[in-house]
């Protein structure tokens, strides 16, 4: 065995060396495999911002740098824990990001570094075109693929086939608020613009030729700041955009297109307009900075057109990698960062994304291949369709995006837009709401309403002063004076139903003066012809008395029915201001209205109070029909009451017929309402005051006259006012009675007798008075004996033929 075994190991005598080579070539090759599975690969992605420049001229470079960084670090977190997969391999991402302080030297000298490392596979540009451009000159000769986040200008992309841009590049930003001037025939545009960058120099120029082509005519370019980069005050700044807003106020385009390297200047431009006070119908500001856009307040700001590539709110139609949609990248942003994303966030994760397709379609990071598979990129993201041009331009669409109230609104394009343009946008004027009385109309109206008031007021001095003058007492003094309190509440009511005087208070008010008024105006009216009426269609031959009080009574009826009508209407229908809006971007337009709080208690009540007064104006009527059969002159008033009823009902159905038809606005319905308490009033005034005081101050003048031509004889009177006066002063002598139509029938013929031989009544005949006594004592033995007579014929059932 031991034979067997040295005879083995003599047999093995070589293979033990050729073994352990084996074994070790295994153990190695196993090493190796091994090392390899278990390795992560990795793709590095460089880059240069200027994130600790926060000072100075690029002060607004350093906060779009640090936007374009968190949403690049946003893309970066959000990709798949085990990396991208590219071709059969999976990569990890990482990102070499180096601070440039917004130094054009630091940049070219860091890209020149990250070219040499072979350690960096893919480049992304910094922030502004002129800052890409050097880095632009190191990557294009270098054969190295630079995609651009925020650099727009044109000639970024010039002569060139390895750089791409994730955003839309300069000319673009101006092509895109074409569609809008063609659709609102918007037809001149000046250009202000500050030359800074290179961005906005490459927007403004070489545009003639295509806005030409368009019909658009270019008014002027105005350069904000006379020397490139420098740094200027505030006062500076605001002086010299307040200049450049005056000459583009003189141009008077219709759009203004300002392009400012910073939301300073922008800020800057549109204070210089208001400064100015004048707006153009359109006013683009680009590109977007909403971090110091803001910063202009609301008012200012509003209705301002920007161009942004993102916005939260738009929805694209076939919007899914990455972040879902806009509204979804919103979001996580504001929950990592605990701040609103802007377009340059969006663009800096736009960057990631195109590199992500392009990999994973190219299938290798062969630079050649990821270029021309970025050449042929046809991507849904959350900013939409990104497709590029020849020269590596991006074609994404920009949204038209307008400043309403705080918020936005995507105007453009249609299949995004969730609103209108504000077109023209309103003039500073124009959206500031004050309603203050003062208004044409409004002053004529307190005018003559005020002038209206002191005449009513001065009636009450002739009032009193002939307070116990026959023709006044025929008229009821108590009564005229009711009436003019009547009046000065109607005429009241005008203040309160002023265009610009909407406040709780009046919108209670004004019912209540205008149907108070209303009630206690044309009720003693009415009431007064009511006791005349009453008095000379008395059938019985009873004596009747009708005083004073038993007619205010009545007339406190008709008051204490519209009292409880308007307290209910106040109680339940709560009335209050209602602002009305005619157009919600020009408050200038808006008023306010007296409205129900409770619309359908209000109406209710409302129709109650009108079929009242309408109840009240067909009683008047009645009762001026029964009054001109009264053949005594001074007491039908038959005349001025239907005078009074057509104009009251005139001017109501015009102002009925308008409110309902909702023809006129409200200033003509506040002219037909205060013109037809006016007119009705001065209608009401003339008819019943002025025509008895002018007959008072005629018969004073004649009779003085005539006492000067005899003044042993007292001036007569007219037989009408003959008859008047000594029937209407036997009815109100103080004593029980009330003459009967018999017995006025009687002092008129005396009355008449005594003028036919030119004595008056009011002289101290005593021959006169025995004859009326006599005679009154004649006729209440005959009508006693007429009622005894009637008496019997009843009690024994004949038939007594009228």
């Amino acid at each position: 065995m031991v034979g067997g075994v040295s005879s083995v190991g003599h047999r093995r005598s070589g293979s033990p060396q050729i073994l352990c080579g084996m074994y070790a070539y295994l153990l190695g090759l196993f090493f190796i495999l091994s090392t390899a599975c278990g390795q992560n690969l990795n793709i590095t992605i460089g880059m240069t911002l200027s994130l600790t420049h926060y000072l100075g001229p690029t002060a607004q470079q350093a906060l779009s740098s640090k936007a374009v960084y968190d949403g690049l670090l946003l893309w970066h977190r959000n990709l798949p824990s085990e990396g991208i997969k590219i071709g059969n391999q999976t990569y990890k991402v990482n990102l070499d990001i180096r601070d440039d302080n917004g130094n054009a030297t630091l940049v070219s000298w860091h890209y020149a570094s990250m070219v040499a490392n072979s350690s960096i596979n893919f480049l992304f540009a910094p922030v502004g075109t002129t800052l890409t451009l050097r880095a632009r000159a190191v990557t294009e000769p270098a054969q190295r693929l630079l995609i651009v986040a925020a650099a727009g200008g044109k000639s970024v992309y010039q002569n060139g086939s390895w750089t791409f841009q994730s955003a839309g590049s300069a000319p673009y930003y101006v092509r895109g608020i074409v569609p809008t001037m063609r659709i609102k025939a918007a037809t001149s545009i000046a250009f202000v613009y500050d030359p800074v960058g290179t961005f906005c120099a490459d927007m403004v120029f070489n545009q003639e030729t295509f806005l030409s082509d368009q019909k658009i005519a270019i008014k002027g370019l105005w350069s904000t700041f006379p020397t490139l980069g420098m740094a200027v005050s505030d006062s500076d700044l605001a002086a010299n955009m307040s200049r450049i807003a005056g000459e583009v106020k003189n141009a008077n385009p219709d759009v203004v297109f300002g392009c400012m390297s910073s939301g300073a200047y922008q800020e800057a431009l549109i204070r210089g307009l208001r400064s100015v006070d004048w707006l153009p119908k359109m006013l683009v500001v680009v590109p977007d900075y909403p971090k110091h856009f803001a910063t202009v307040d609301n008012f200012t700001s509003n209705y301002v057109i920007s161009l942004p590539a993102f916005v939260a709110e738009a929805t694209f139609p076939h919007s899914g990698v990455n972040f879902n949609d806009s509204k979804a990248f919103a979001k996580l942003f504001r929950d990592t960062y605990g701040y609103e994303a802007e377009s340059f966030s969006a663009l800096g994760a736009q960057q990631g994304i195109l590199l992500q397709n392009a990999l994973q379609r190219a299938g290798s990071l062969n630079q050649a291949a990821v270029r021309d598979a970025v050449r042929l990129t046809d991507l849904e993201s959350f900013l939409g369709r990104t497709t590029f041009n020849v020269d590596g331009s991006n074609n994404l669409q920009l949204l038209m995006y307008q400043r309403i109230n705080n918020t936005g609104i995507i105007v453009s394009p249609p299949l995004l837009a969730n609103g209108e343009v504000v077109y023209p946008m309103p003039l500073w004027s124009e959206r500031i709401f004050s309603r203050e009385v003062g208004e044409p109309v409004e002053i004529a109206v307190i005018v003559v309403t005020s002038i209206g008031i002191f005449i009513s007021l001065l009636l009450f001095i002739p009032l009193i002063m002939y307070w116990n003058h026959p023709i006044i007492v025929a008229a009821a003094p108590t009564f005229l004076s009711s009436i003019l309190v009547g009046t000065v509440l109607l005429y009241l009511s005008n203040y309160a139903s002023l265009l610009n005087l909407k406040t709780v208070a009046s919108c209670h008010i004004g019912p209540w003066l205008l149907s108070l008024g209303f009630i206690i105006t044309f009720g003693s009216l009415f009431a007064k012809s009511w006791r005349v009426w009453r008095l000379y269609h008395n059938k019985s031959m009873s004596i009747i008395k009708i005083s004073d009080l038993q007619v205010m009574s009545i007339l406190g009826i008709f008051i204490g029915i519209m009292v409880i009508l308007l307290i209910i209407l106040s109680a339940a229908g709560a009335p209050r201001p209602v602002y009305v809006s005619l157009d919600p971007h020009r408050p200038y337009r808006d008023y306010y209205i007296c409205g129900p709080g409770n619309e359908t208690a209000f109406n209710v009540f409302l129709a109650l109070i009108l079929g009242y007064g309408l109840a009240i104006i067909i009683v008047g009527v009645v009762v001026s029909f029964k009054v001109r059969q009264v053949p005594i002159a001074i007491f039908d008033e038959s005349k001025s009451i239907n005078f009074v009823v057509y104009n009251v009902s005139f001017f109501s159905v015009l102002l009925a017929s308008l409110r309902l038809s909702k023809v006129g606005s409200r200033e003509a319905l506040f002219v037909v309402q205060s013109v037809g308490i006016i007119v009705c009033v001065i209608v009401t005034v003339l008819s019943i005051f002025v025509s008895r005081f002018a007959k008072i101050w005629s018969q004073k003048k004649k009779a003085e006259q005539e006492s000067t031509d005899a003044p042993s004889r007292g001036g007569p009177l007219s037989n009408d006012n003959l008859v008047s006066l000594s029937t209407y002063l036997n009815a109100n002598k103080g004593s029980e009675r009330v003459e009967t139509p018999s017995m006025m029938a009687i002092h008129g013929s005396v009355a008449s007798a005594d003028a036919a031989r030119g004595r008056s009544y009011y002289e101290d005949d005593e021959a006169t008075e025995k004859k009326i006594e006599k005679l009154e004592k004649k006729l209440r033995r005959r009508e006693k004996r007429i009622a005894k007579l009637e008496s019997f014929i009843n009690d024994h059932g004949f038939d007594v033929p009228t």
